[in-house]
């Protein structure tokens, strides 16, 4: 079944969970940003929680369907029409487009669909990473006018999420900080201000607010 992007939204990519176990010749793991929405996704669409996803940051995607799916959106909320139910499987028929819009309560939302995309993997994932060129669709951000295969489904199902447990997580949660063996390379602000300090995602770790000079020693 192909899929093809009408609009490819800000920045959308193909990933998975990432490619870990390179870090020692400077490769970083790329993967899905906030990776228990993306395994959700997949999840109740039936997939492996591996499986290849869309994440589509701040602005979403267009997509139009040749075949009826199963999909699922997690992740930040979709302001699309037609309007999408959001931690759910929803079938979706042929010749379907669905636009989703601008991303609200998050940067990041997921689109899984049922079989998951077919991307060649490179270097054991199927994540893209832009600044290496590899993973996804050429190792590029989605453009206007691509379409993507899906695998095939022999024995399709489905799951569902409980009420209580959708968006979990997309609130204004602790984060839990360990100390590691740079710890005293912080100025002493610094370490008074971490754990204290509200914070926000970005894809290379957490931005937290500061001076800065933020080391005593490099």
């Amino acid at each position: 079944m192909r899929i093809h992007l009408r609009t490819a939204g800000l920045l959308t990519t193909v990933q998975d969970l990432g490619r870990f176990g390179y870090a020692h010749v400077g490769m970083s793991p790329a993967g899905a940003a906030d990776a228990r929405s993306f395994r959700l996704a997949n999840l109740l669409v039936g997939n492996d929680e591996n499986a290849p996803a869309l994440e589509m940051t701040l602005l979403g995607a267009t997509l139009e369907f040749e075949s009826s799916a199963w999909i699922s959106v997690t992740g930040a909320k979709v302001s699309g029409e037609p309007g999408i139910p959001m931690w759910q499987a929803v079938q979706v028929p042929a010749g379907s487009v669905l636009n989703c819009g601008t991303l609200s309560d998050g940067a990041r939302s997921y689109l899984a669909v049922q079989g998951g995309f077919k991307v060649e993997k490179e270097i054991h994932s199927a994540s893209t990473d832009l600044g290496a060129g590899i993973g996804g669709l050429g190792g590029r951000a989605l453009r206007n006018g691509d379409a993507l295969e899906t695998e095939d489904v022999k024995r399709g199902s489905t799951r569902t999420l409980r009420p209580g447990f959708r968006g979990l997580g997309h609130g204004n949660d602790p984060v839990r900080v360990t100390t590691g063996v740079q710890w005293e390379w912080f100025a002493e602000e610094m370490q008074t201000r971490v754990p204290s300090s509200p914070c926000r995602k970005i894809s290379l770790g957490w931005n937290a607010p500061g001076p800065r000079r933020v080391l005593t020693r490099w």
